[in-house]
């Protein structure tokens, strides 16, 4: 993995130790909920298939657990500013609940042809929606 291109310049990233696991699950707890496995019920299924419903999450979704841990690594002045992303989903979802648990100004960029109810769902985070 160590040769992947970012996409967006700087070096290729790694995949995290046990060590950074742990760290980013402490940061994140009591702000995720643990979601259970579930079996999937099937007549047809011919192996044991398990559900992890996400959707349980405060903004429905999984995308909460990377959005909080970098929010929440983030030192004082590196958030002072407010925190970003180019999102017309879930992550501006996300980013506007971090904005309110970490008292960040949350802001997020959709494309113009978006017309997701995701974005509208970030507004009442104090979200700042640009197209």
């Amino acid at each position: 993995m160590g040769d992947l291109p970012t996409g967006w310049g700087g070096g290729p990233v790694e995949p995290p130790d046990l060590d950074e696991v742990a760290r980013a699950a402490a940061r994140i707890s009591g702000l995720v909920l643990r979601t259970p496995l579930m079996p999937l019920q099937s007549y047809d299924a011919t192996a044991d298939i398990y559900l992890k419903p996400e959707v349980l999450q405060p903004v429905g979704s999984f995308k909460i657990r990377g959005v909080g841990n970098w929010a929440l690594s983030l030192t004082d002045d590196q958030s002072r500013p407010g925190i970003a992303t180019t999102s017309a989903g879930n992550t501006a979802i996300a980013l506007g609940y971090m904005g309110v648990c970490s008292e960040c100004r949350p802001d997020h960029m959709s494309p113009r042809a978006c017309t997701s109810p995701s974005g509208w769902r970030s507004r009442p985070t104090g979200s700042t929606w640009s197209r």
